[in-house]
């Protein structure tokens, strides 16, 4: 999704958060630089909003696995509650 052309960083939101974090860039060690786009540009400089962001239940299975990169995100800068958990089916 990511290598696709007319990608947006709606798109780019919408992404399991974990995937995308974990999606390699250009180098070893790097973000996609759309993922990294997304991030930057919604926590900015704000120091709190990224110890919260590094704190968030964001992981690789389960229903955190799901959760949606720009919903965390958003949380993480306005110093909301992290989001709901999907529910399981």
């Amino acid at each position: 999704m990511l290598a696709l052309p007319g990608r947006t960083p709606e798109l780019t939101r919408a992404l399991p958060a974990w995937t995308a974090l974990t999606v390699g860039g250009t180098s070893y060690g790097t973000a996609h630089e759309a993922v990294a786009s997304v991030v930057l540009t919604t926590l900015g400089s704000d120091d709190e909003a990224w110890s919260r962001f590094a704190a968030s239940p964001v992981s690789y299975a389960g229903p955190t696995g799901r959760l949606r990169l720009g919903d965390v995100l958003d949380a993480a800068a306005k110093g909301e509650a992290w989001p709901k958990l999907p529910s399981a089916r």
